[in-house]
């Protein structure tokens, strides 16, 4: 029996899609990290400004 994909399109063409989907995403989670410890810096240094005063 001979295989026939049910699909049209090449499978190559509908990986490359998926491939820069999960780099954009990775990308912008590696970018969302620095912000989140800097917000959670400032929270800390707030929190003990709050005692001095």
């Amino acid at each position: 029996m001979e295989f026939r994909s049910l699909y049209p399109i090449p499978a190559k063409s509908l990986i490359i899609p998926h491939l820069i989907y999960l780099f954009t995403t990775f990308i912008i989670m590696f970018e969302i990290n620095p912000i989140k410890n800097k917000i959670a810096d400032l929270t800390d240094r707030t929190s003990v400004l709050r005692g001095y005063l």
